[in-house]
Order: C-alpha cells, then structure tokens, then sequence
C-alpha cells in the first residue's frame, strides 16, 4: 500500500481567514525517475510541487522533463531531502 497523507486545518477562529484540506503524496526520489515522472504526469493541472531545496535542480528538470509547466514548484525544508511532494488542494462543502 502507498503511502498517503492527508493535511487537515486547524480549526477556525472567529476572523480567521478560511482553511482549507489539501491531498499530499509523497515519493522517493532516491530509487529513480520513474515513480516521480508518473506523479508529476498524473498531477492535476491545481497542483503544487514541493522539494527540499538542496533538492531543486533537479526537481526542476523532471518538471521539466514532464511538460508540467503548470505547477508551481514550491520549496520546503519539512520536505524530507530526496523526496518529491504533490499536494492538491480539496474544495470542501461547507
């Protein structure tokens, strides 16, 4: 079974802005290309590509690589190192 993590918010307060639910999956990229080309692929065109920094050169070139433009690569410490991290944000019914 793959790995899954689901970020809940915190719960409002009064004049808080609105939270929000976001899908993070997260992959190794220490045991080769393949399974972050298909994440970054399969990615909804709403979704945020997150790395650690030391990590960025080459994130950047499997994004490239894929022709997915149109997600925002995002750089993150709490992202493990030789990890790639897509988050979609989830529209909640209130």
């Amino acid at each position: 079974m793959e790995p899954i993590t689901v970020v809940l918010p915190r719960p409002r307060s009064a004049g808080s802005p609105q939270s929000g639910i976001a899908f993070r999956r997260s992959v190794s990229m220490t045991a080769g290309a393949d399974e972050p080309l298909r994440l970054q692929r399969d990615a909804p065109t709403s979704a945020a590509v997150s790395c650690h920094p030391c990590d960025e050169a080459i994130v950047r070139h499997l994004v490239a690589h894929v022709g997915r433009l149109d997600c925002p690569l995002t750089l993150d410490p709490q992202v493990a190192p030789g990890m790639l991290a897509v988050s979609v944000r989830l529209a909640v019914a209130s």
